[in-house]
């Protein structure tokens, strides 16, 4: 099942994009949106500098393996809102499959599915209040379709840095494809291909009815 719109604009504000190489706290290099050798396609060397485009294409290839995973996983069908938490869940732990949530789901025991998931705040064996937020936010967003009003994704030129906030109506998003779903909720302000490119097609319009 595709992730919504608002599902990958919460992935993306909980998630940090970076345009050059760093090793994450297990000593890796990764790139773009947590993006590793492991998932295949670019493999991150040391010095690479890629474009927010090429994060966001990376990101959304990255993204395809999660979605078959937790299709694969909980082999149920599930609504927008609820395959978006999962999908989440799955990008940022890798254990959709590693514990007993999928079983639950699987049973339809959400409430219980949602109480694992909380469990999953550790890293280093220390809990994280960011892990906690982003569980609870995760739980929210299964359980009520509760997203984040995203109109801005945090990109660092590099890690550490200092982080620049980027509009979302900047972004080319076409590269998650024409089946992206919008679940119910609150209209996200998401303007797809960006200010410049709408420009262009109205003057392009405009020409066209003089000739």
């Amino acid at each position: 099942m595709k992730t919504s719109l608002k599902g990958m604009l919460a992935i993306l504000d909980e998630e940090a994009l970076v345009l050059t190489t760093y090793k994450d706290s297990k000593g890796v290099l990764t790139i773009g949106v947590g993006h590793t050798a492991a998932a295949g396609g670019l493999a991150p060397k040391p010095g690479m500098r890629i474009t927010i485009a090429q994060a966001i294409s990376l990101f959304a290839s990255d993204l395809a393996k999660f979605e078959r995973r937790v299709e694969k996983s909980v082999g149920r069908s599930l609504a927008a809102h609820q395959n978006d938490a999962l999908v989440s869940f799955d990008f940022n732990t890798g254990a959709i499959d590693g514990g007993s949530l999928d079983e639950k789901i699987k049973a339809g025991d959400f409430g219980a599915a949602m109480d694992a998931l909380q469990q999953y705040k550790k890293s280093g064996g220390m809990v994280l209040p960011g892990l906690v937020k982003r569980r609870a936010r995760e739980r929210a967003m299964f359980e009520r379709a509760e997203y984040p009003v995203v109109t801005h994704i945090k990109v660092y030129d590099r890690m550490p840095g200092k982080v620049r906030k980027v509009p979302v109506s900047s972004l080319d998003l076409s590269v998650f494809g024409s089946g992206v779903q919008t679940p119910a909720g609150p209209a996200n302000p998401v303007k797809p291909r960006g200010l410049l490119a709408a420009l262009i097609d109205l003057i392009r319009a405009i020409f066209k009815r003089r000739t």
